[in-house]
Parts: C-alpha cells; sequence; structure tokens
C-alpha cells in the first residue's frame, strides 16, 4: 500500500519515471484500479503498447464477468480503463455504452457516496459534447466531496471552456486551498490566461509551477502554449522539444499548442500542431474536433466537412462533433451572392431577402472601412446568415446556446436573421450596423495577423456603427466619470472577458471607443493606424504607447481623463450635488407628474442652479404638460445645456408634426433615426415627409433606411418601391418588388408588377419568366 500511495504521488506530481519504478518494486500482481494506475504510467512514458496489454487484461476480465467487480472503485476504475484502451486502440467510441454500465452500477446500485465515480461520469460526459450533464455529475462529486482536487480541476476547466471565468477561478482559490502549491490549480489558472488571451498572466504563473514540478506533463504541455502565443517560434519549438524528451508520442502539448492558437484565431498556426496531435493519437477524438472546428471559424466549409466526417466516425457518441457536422453538412448545401468584396452563404428560402439587401449595402460600407484602415483585407468576407439561434450558436461554439446575434471569426461573420420567429431570441435590429462592427473586426483582425487588443478592436468597431454614442452609452460613461469607475487602461480589457459588475461589459465597450476617439481628436487618426501597425508586429500595449505617444500609459491615460472631463461638461452630464429624493429630480425620470411641480420653487431651483441643465428639463416638461406657447423655446434651453440627450429631439419632433412644422420636424427625426438605430419608426416618418415633398431621393434613402431594421417587413419594401417608381429608379423598384415577391411568394399582384418593371427595364427574358410564374399560380 505504501509503494503504490507513493508511486501515485510521484506520478500526480509530474515524476512518472519515479512512478514507474515505484511500481516496477511492488512484488504484486495488479488488480483492479491499480492496473488503471500503472496504464496511466505508461502512456505519460510514451509506452503505449505495454499500456495497452495491461489494459486488455482489465478489459477481458470485464467481459467474461462483470459481476466480479464487487466495489465501486473496481467499477470505476473498470469503466476508466476501457475507455484508456478504447482510445489508445483509435476506437473511443467502443466500449462507451460498457463504461456508462459501470459507472451507473458503481454510484447507483453499489455506494451512491463513492464521489470518484460522478468524477469520472463527469469526465465521460464531458469529453462526448456533453457539457450540462457533465456539470451536474461533478457538482454531485464536490457534495460529497468538497477537497476532491480532480472534481475541482474539471469543474473549472469547463467552466473556462465555456468562458464562466469566475467559476473558473473559484476552481483555481478551492485547489489552492487543498494544497498552496497544487499543480492543477497551476495548469488552471493558465488555461483560463490562455482563454483570455492574457500572456502575461500565464507567464506569470507557468514559471514557478515549473520549478516545483519540473517534469509534470500537463504543466510542460501549457508550456508549450504559452511560448506559442508569444509568436516566439523558437521558444515553441524548445518548449515542445522539451515535452517530446519526457513524453515520446505524446500528443498532449501539441493539442494544447493547437487549441490556444486556434482561440487566438491564429488558424494558419495552429492547423499543422493539431494535424500532428492527431497524427501521433488517431484515437483521441479532442484534437479531431478542434481541428474540425478551425475549419468552420477559418470558412473553410469542405475541410470542416471532411475533417469532422472523420471525427464522427472516430467517436459518433461526441454531441459536439455532431452538432458542428450536421450544421457544416447543411451549410454546404446553402446558396450563395458573391460580389467583389463579400461572400453571402444563407439557407434558401425567405433569407434570400436578407442575403440580397447585404450584398447591396455592403460594398459601399466595404469602401468605407478599406479607406478608413487603411487595408483592404486579402481575402473575400464571408458572410454566414445563419436560419436561427441555435444554428449560429454550434455555428460559433458547437453547441447550441449563445447570448449574441453577430459575431466574427476572422474572414467569416455569422449573423442570424433579425425578425421573429420560433428559436429567436431577438426581434429586429438594424443589420448594417452589426455587421459594420463585425467587419471592423475583419479588417483589424486581418492588418494585424489577429494581434490587435481586445480593447481596441471593439473601440474601434463602436466607432464605426451607423448610430454613434447612443445615450445609454452618455449616461454611463457620465457616471462611471463623475464616480471615479472607468477603467484603468490594463482593467478595460477584463470588462469583456471577466466583469465583476453589470455594467462592466457595456462600460468596456463604451470607453474603448472613448479613448478611440481622444487619439483621433487629440492626435490625429494617423497614431491609430501606427498602433495597429505596431500591435501586427508584435508589440505588446504598453511598448505600443510609448512607442506611438512617446510617454508611459500612465501619462497617456491622465491625458485622456482630462480631455474626458471636458467633454462630460460639453455634454451637459456634471454633477452638482442636488438630492436625489428632490421632488423636481423625481420628475425628470418620471416618478411625478410635472404639472404637479410648483413654478415658483421650480424658478428658484434654477436661479440658484443656472448651470444644472437636469432643472432646465422639468422646466420643459412642465411646459409640454401645460401647453404652453414657450415649450418649444424651453425644449431648446434644455438641448442647449444638454445636447446629447434624445429626448429634446423626441419632444420637438413630436411637437413639430402636430404643427406642421416640417423643418423642425425633418432635423429632429434625422437625429433620433441615426441614434435609435434598431427603431425603424422615425425612418418610416422622415421618408413620408420628404415624399409629401416630392424629395423623392431623400424619401427613398429614409424608406430604404426603415428597411435595414425590418427586411422581413413586406409595408417597407412596398413603401420602397413605390417611392422608387415615383423617383423614376426602375433598377431599384425592381429590387423592393423582387423581395415582396420573395416575402409574400402566393401573391400574384407583386409578379404583375415585377412583369411591368422588367418590360421597362428591357429585361425581356425575365419579364416572361416571370409571366410564366404567373400563369402557374393564377
Amino acid at each position: 500500500i505504501e509503494y503504490s500511495l507513493l508511486a501515485e504521488a510521484a506520478h500526480k506530481a509530474g515524476r512518472a519515471s519515479e512512478a514507474h519504478s515505484l511500481f516496477g518494486d511492488m512484488d504484486i500482481q495488479f488488480e483492479g484500479a491499480e492496473r488503471l494506475r500503472v496504464a496511466r504510467v505508461l502512456e505519460e512514458l510514451g509506452d503505449y503498447e505495454f499500456a495497452q496489454e495491461v489494459l486488455l487484461l482489465f478489459r477481458h476480465e470485464i467481459q467474461q464477468d462483470i459481476e466480479q467487480f464487487m466495489t465501486a472503485e473496481d467499477l470505476t476504475a473498470a469503466a476508466e480503463a476501457v475507455l484508456m484502451l478504447a482510445r489508445l486502440e483509435g476506437r473511443p467510441a467502443a466500449d462507451f455504452h460498457l463504461a456508462n454500465k459501470l459507472l451507473s452500477k458503481a454510484h447507483e446500485e453499489v455506494d451512491p457516496l463513492y464521489w470518484p465515480a460522478y468524477v469520472a461520469e463527469a469526465e465521460l460526459l464531458y469529453a462526448k459534447g456533453n457539457p450540462q450533464q457533465a456539470f451536474e455529475a461533478v457538482g454531485q462529486a464536490l457534495s460529497l466531496n468538497p477537497k476532491s482536487s480532480e472534481a475541482w480541476y474539471l469543474f473549472g476547466s469547463m467552466r473556462c471552456r465555456y468562458f464562466d471565468f469566475d467559476a473558473a477561478n473559484r476552481a483555481v482559490k478551492e485547489l489552492h486551498a487543498i494544497n498552496d502549491e497544487h499543480p492543477l490549480a497551476d495548469v488552471l489558472a493558465i488555461e483560463i490566461a490562455l482563454r483570455q488571451k492574457d500572456v502575461a498572466a500565464a507567464q506569470a504563473v507557468i514559471a514557478p509551477a515549473l520549478k516545483r514540478y519540473p517534469t509534470h506533463r500537463e504543466l510542460l504541455a501549457m508550456h508549450a502554449a504559452v511560448q506559442a502565443m508569444t509568436y516566439d517560434d523558437a521558444a515553441k519549438q524548445q518548449a515542445l522539444t522539451t515535452f517530446a524528451e519526457l513524453a515520446p508520442g505524446n500528443p498532449l502539448a501539441e493539442h494544447a499548442v493547437g487549441q490556444a492558437l486556434s482561440d487566438a484565431r491564429q488558424y494558419k498556426l495552429a492547423e499543422p500542431h493539431l494535424k500532428r496531435a492527431i497524427a501521433m493519437m488517431p484515437g483521441w477524438s479532442d484534437p479531431q474536433l478542434a481541428l474540425g472546428e478551425l475549419y468552420v471559424q477559418w470558412g473553410k466549409l469542405d475541410q470542416a466537412a471532411t475533417q469532422l466526417q472523420a471525427a464522427s466516425a472516430l467517436d459518433p457518441f461526441h454531441k459536439q462533433i455532431t452538432n458542428q457536422r450536421t450544421l457544416v453538412q447543411e451549410m454546404l448545401g446553402y446558396a450563395t451572392i458573391e460580389t467583389d468584396q463579400i461572400v453571402v452563404r444563407y439557407l434558401p428560402g425567405i433569407d434570400e431577402v436578407l442575403a440580397r439587401d447585404v450584398a447591396l449595402h455592403m460594398g459601399d460600407m466595404v469602401d468605407q472601412f478599406i479607406e478608413r484602415f487603411q487595408h483592404d483585407p486579402p481575402a473575400l468576407t464571408q458572410v454566414d446568415l445563419m436560419p436561427d439561434d441555435q444554428h449560429f450558436a454550434v455555428r460559433i461554439t458547437g453547441l447550441p446556446d449563445i447570448w449574441t446575434i453577430a459575431a466574427c471569426t476572422g474572414d467569416v461573420i455569422a449573423m442570424t436573421p433579425p425578425r421573429p420567429g420560433p428559436k429567436r431570441a431577438y426581434g429586429a435590429y438594424n443589420w448594417l450596423n452589426v455587421m459594420g462592427h463585425e467587419y471592423a473586426h475583419v479588417v483589424n483582425l486581418s492588418q494585424t495577423d489577429n494581434r490587435v487588443p481586445h480593447w481596441f478592436t471593439e473601440g474601434c468597431a463602436v466607432q464605426m456603427e451607423t448610430t454613434g454614442r447612443v445615450w445609454q452609452q452618455y449616461t454611463l460613461l457620465a457616471e462611471c466619470y463623475n464616480n471615479d469607475r472607468l477603467f484603468a487602461y490594463d482593467e478595460i480589457n477584463w470588462g469583456f472577458i471577466r466583469p465583476t459588475e453589470p455594467y462592466h461589459r457595456s462600460l468596456a465597450y463604451a470607453q474603448s471607443a472613448w479613448i478611440m476617439e481622444y487619439i483621433e481628436t487629440t492626435f490625429g487618426w494617423d497614431k491609430a493606424l501606427a498602433m495597429l501597425d505596431h500591435y501586427q508586429r508584435g508589440m505588446g500595449e504598453h511598448e505600443t504607447i510609448k512607442q506611438v505617444f512617446g510617454t508611459d500609459v500612465e501619462s497617456f491615460m491622465a491625458g485622456f481623463m482630462a480631455w474626458a472631463g471636458k467633454e462630460i461638461q460639453a455634454w451637459g452630464m456634471v454633477t452638482y450635488g442636488l438630492q436625489p429624493d428632490d421632488p423636481h429630480v423625481l420628475a425628470m425620470t418620471d416618478r411625478e407628474a410635472p404639472d404637479q411641480i410648483d413654478p415658483q420653487i421650480l424658478e428658484a431651483m434654477i436661479e440658484e442652479n443656472p448651470d444644472w441643465p437636469g432643472l432646465l428639463k422639468v422646466r420643459a416638461q412642465v411646459a409640454i404638460a401645460s401647453d404652453d406657447a414657450d415649450a418649444l423655446d424651453q425644449i431648446r434651453r434644455y438641448q442647449q445645456a444638454r445636447p446629447v440627450d434624445p429626448w429634446s429631439d423626441r419632444q420637438l419632433a413630436r411637437l413639430a408634426l402636430a404643427s406642421g412644422d416640417s423643418e423642425t420636424a425633418i432635423a429632429a427625426l434625422t437625429v433620433l433615426d441615426k441614434i435609435e438605430g434598431d427603431v425603424p419608426e422615425y425612418a418610416v416618418e422622415l421618408a413620408r415627409v420628404y415624399r409629401a415633398r416630392k424629395a423623392y431621393d431623400q424619401s427613398l434613402h429614409f424608406a430604404e433606411r426603415a428597411i435595414l431594421r425590418e427586411p422581413y417587413n413586406p409595408t417597407y419594401r412596398q413603401s420602397a418601391a413605390t417611392i422608387a417608381l415615383q423617383q423614376g429608379n426602375w433598377s431599384r423598384a425592381a429590387f423592393h418588388v423582387e423581395s415582396l415577391a420573395l416575402l409574400e411568394p402566393d401573391r400574384v399582384i407583386h409578379l404583375k408588377r415585377l412583369a411591368v418593371i422588367y418590360d421597362k427595364l428591357e429585361r425581356g427574358e425575365d419579364a416572361a419568366a416571370v409571366r410564366e410564374r404567373i400563369k402557374s399560380l393564377d
């Protein structure tokens, strides 16, 4: 027993050779769980043949008489042994059901309190792409043994993989509570840092960890991954060589390097490492899936289909492989529309309407981005329109659950359609605004070889949105500035990947764009382009600031804060210390009716606090509520004091439309249409006002801006087509009537109109084809 415990301890500390010697000194016949421990040591040493011999005896006994395994420990070891042997033999799905049966018997029939059975079950479920049940199993293990290192590591690693970094870091703390120098705590901490692309944090952990455990295989594999993320090829190769000398033929390090590079969207660099991992151990499904996912993210769907088919044949019970393979096979049947800059891929059917819009509008937008960033991505951008949330989620993560509507993975943008329907959590939204945000990532990633810092590319992306800064962002930035809650420079990236407050992610986006605005207005846009050039050459963030601006990060941020203070003043968003429970302040938030405010008290407060815009808003509210002829002037005074609040434009538009003041209405509605990007009603009203003036160019512009929010709305399409005809733009009218025919294929009137328009455009063949369709319908 003492030799066995010493051997197991040596193995867990990474001293596989010592463990092997200790097992060899044990003059006994190995049985049950002991065989599994010996096989694991042999595998780490690269002696796969001997490991298989040990496990073959184990599996033979299981197949001969499963009832001989009486204890939960032996049943669990038997399950793990058959799975390990199947992987070494290159058939990991072979004994899946047998392993399930053994584990179920262990914790359901023999010993419900035997926690290692739940850990083994969680590992099996996670390895088969079933994270939800895996989380339940590992949770059961931890409820039975809160000090299980294996359970905490598995829990943390799974949470890290699905971006729940708070839970993953909790696991690190629990492992450190078990042992201050726990090697699994170090491995997990490095996994978390790499997943967050925080190479400096990973380096800070790996160096002391390897001093403590210089031969620990998992730490050495993570060391190779960390070196790969520094883009120092010589250092990476040295780390891989060191690992190979200790564990010849073991694919762990190659897989770790490939996975880290793939997560960082370094697909070209990651591909050969994952291929080598597969060649080393063809029966291990993890690198097979990782390579398939890499091709999916890279937009290489033909190669993804081939790779995922191979992975599925190897492991048909792996849900994530099945999800990805099914999706890729479906996407290969999608229709495409190609322009000079993009390829739009969509499921044939109603989404052809959106695909046509994307092809129509993206050209001008792409040209603007190329000019802005002085970079033209060499590859065509692939835009994948996924029919619903589940398709989109599997496209991005391999799992049918995700919280966003669009994502960029290099040269590929995936997006859900802006329409309500089954499996659609989001309804209508301004797809061109979203596409602009994602295309900024395409350009930034391309021009920096995917090395741009998270905050920088998000700042550029928010700046390139068509809406500009919205009111919620103004209020968030002002509140955080006034209360000293803006991020320090080194904290901004954490707001995206590890927010600790509900508002942190929103603040990270808004503050990043604000810093980009500071750079452009203070130093010129050339400085931003210079930063992108430094990032492409692999320079760190602090060094980039020093090289581009000639100062350190602290001084750079001090300059930003001084500039930001002046911005807050210009916005009219400085706090002046009035009590928040004052009735007039409450009136501003609609918690008290404006017509109940005493005008004399209000005027006295304004006289005492003439620079506080909030009181001017209250006075405007009072004037509106009492139908005061002076209401327009009061609204404009508040607007002058706080020009960023869209409330003023909403009131001006409403009053102007009611009075027939089209000039004022147009000015206010134009502002609202821009900043309230997902709302189509302002554009609809502007199209109506301009159409009444016979200003058809402007009318069509805004009619199509309404369609950007609701491309599947036939009423908006018909309006745009009508205005285009009044403008004399027959081609544009044809475009929208074609969309109407797709949206409402059974309405013959659309086809009749389309045939007439084709005649006008001298498209005789198209007109004849449409008339044939009309005959088939009517």
